[in-house]
Order: C-alpha cells, then structure tokens, then sequence
C-alpha cells in the first residue's frame, strides 16, 4: 500500500502519482491530513509536497516532491526523508551544490506537470485575450502584511487602488479577461478572497474573475486560458513556461531568493531574462502592449528555461515518479 499526502489534492504531485499507481493497480490511498491521523504499519511508501507532514512516520520509505521550490531556494534537506524527486538534472545538481546528500535525489520530471500536459491537449482556446494575475502569498515579508495584494507598492491603500486602477484600465485597453488569482495562505485572510478595497473596485466587473487555491487547488485549468503571466517571484511561473507564452514579473525588493545555506537557487536577474520586468505600477499597460503584440519575445529562453527548471514535459513524469518509488522501496 502507498500513501499520498499533500496539504492540497487537485494539481498537486503526490495526487498526480496517486492516480498513476491506480492504472496498475497499486492500493494507494490520498490523504489530505495530519500525518497523525494516518495508521502506522500500513503503507510501504509515503510521498508528499510537504516534508513535515511525514515527520513522525517510521519503517516506512518517505519520498518528498518539490512545490515551490523550483527556484525560491527554500528547500531544505529533512533527514527523515529517503528521496527527494528532482523536476530535472538541473535541479538535481542545485540541491547538491546546497547541501543534499546526491545519494537521495532522483530525477523523475515534476509528477503534477502532467495535469497541465493533458489540458493542454483538449484545450480550445479563446479569441479573447486574458491575464493571470498571480502572486506569492510571501508578500508579508516585505512588510506589506495582509493588506494589498501587489509585491512592492505596499506603502498605502490608495497606493495598492492606484496600481490596480492601472492594471484594471490596461485590461479595458487592450480589450481582454483578468483573472486574479491568490495563494490560499493569502486569500483566506479576506471574505471574498481579496482585500476588501480590491473587491469593492472589481465586483462589478463582468471581465476580472477571482480565484484562489481555496476554491480551485488546480491552477493548470486557469494557466491555460492566459495569454500573459504577471507575477512577483511565485513558481507558478515555472510551471507557466512549459506554455511558452509571456510571463511579466513585478519586482520586488531584497535577497529574497537565498535559502538557510547562504547559496542561490536562480539569481534574479536571471529569471528577469524570461520576460518583462514591472517596477513601476504605470508599466501594466506596456507589459500588456509587448506580450499581446509580440508573444514571441524571449520564447527562447523561456524555452531553455524550462527545459533547466522542469527538463521533462511529456505527460509521462508521474510514471517515472512512481517507478522510482517501487524501486527505492527495494532498497
């Protein structure tokens, strides 16, 4: 038997391997629960997206997927995991460089990729354009709290209603959809998913939709109707550029990206490379101008990007997930 936990289900990785395992007939149970309430002496293998969740767990193979961390820099080796599974060589070699042991990291692609691969293949896309607003729930750390929901510009609220003025009269402009979209960890700090001064502005507003890992987990249903990422440093970027389409980053403001070794995973101006960078709120509407009039700009290194980020994108990463699991459990 094979356990699966995760803080969330839809669009996670062990739930991606879970549902491999039933093709073949591997009893396999999900779980989205403390590590507490799963019976001990049960299982062969526990994967998980969070270490912690497994920390309790003994005579039990634990295998851990990343989330998040493709290039934040905030992984940390847990000594009671077994294996790590690598999203590609690159990454394998970056975790190495930062203090994992090589013996316990295996390069499989990244399992929850293949939800995005397989809607992409039945996806019919829409004459209108439409924008993803998406950004990390670790604004907090720059000292703007919980009060606004733009990276850098977290001085005031009229300056946050300014910026959203902005990014609301640039989608009318160029005549398309917005999609605001908040990490869980942020959203449930409002009623309605945004701060209240955001709502009030948009509620309205037939053509901006708001959604959340609350109510919508999966956020590949949502990825593959946007022509144009904004984003701050959050890794739904990373998944983004297997679409190879515009992504824009707002800049925010320190050495966010250093993790407790002291050593980067991507330096930013690296990952500025991949697309536009917004420093100033009145950029929304050139940013939007670039990537609806010129898609193809810095496809390239998107492109080599995420070959470095991900490697694989075939539909086949959660197969060479659980075939590394059942032979990790051999060992």
């Amino acid at each position: 038997m094979i356990i699966c936990t995760s803080n969330y289900k839809e669009g996670s990785s062990p739930y991606a391997i879970s549902l491999e395992a039933k093709k073949y007939n591997i009893p396999c149970e999900y779980h989205t629960k403390n590590n507490r309430q799963i019976k001990k002496g049960k299982y062969i293998a526990a994967i998980t997206n969070n270490g912690s969740l497994l920390r309790d767990l003994s005579n039990i193979k634990k295998f851990n997927t990343q989330h998040g961390q493709s290039w934040l820099g905030d992984a940390q080796q847990e000594d009671w995991i077994n294996y790590y599974l690598m999203a590609s060589e690159w990454m394998k070699d970056m975790f190495i460089r930062n203090g994992f042991n090589k013996d316990k990291l295996i390069v499989t692609g990244q399992p929850r990729l293949d939800f995005l691969y397989k809607t992409l293949q039945n996806y019919n896309p829409d004459d209108k354009k439409t924008i993803i607003y998406a950004p990390t729930w670790e604004r907090m750390q720059f000292g703007g709290g919980t009060k606004g929901i733009f990276a850098n510009w977290f001085s005031d609220i009229k300056t946050e209603i300014d910026a959203m003025v902005n990014l609301i009269m640039a989608t009318i402009k160029y005549g398309a959809n917005l999609i605001i979209r908040l990490h869980s960890h942020y959203a449930r700090y409002y009623e309605h998913q945004v701060p209240d001064h955001i709502y009030q502005m948009i509620k309205d507003l037939s053509f901006i939709s708001i959604s959340s890992m609350i109510t919508n987990p999966d956020s590949f249903n949502e990825l593959i109707k946007a022509d144009l990422l904004i984003t701050d440093y959050s890794s739904i970027a990373t998944d983004f550029l297997a679409l190879d389409r515009p992504v824009a980053f707002i800049k925010e403001g320190c050495g966010w990206v250093y993790n407790n070794t002291g050593k980067w995973f991507l330096m930013p101006d690296e990952r500025y490379k991949m697309g536009e960078v917004i420093e100033d709120y009145k950029d929304f509407d050139k940013v939007i101008y670039e990537a609806f009039s010129n898609p193809e700009k810095n496809s390239k290194v998107r492109q080599e990007y995420f070959e470095k980020l991900h490697g694989k994108f075939d539909g086949k990463n959660s197969k060479r997930a659980l075939k590394a699991i059942l032979e990790g459990c051999k060992k």
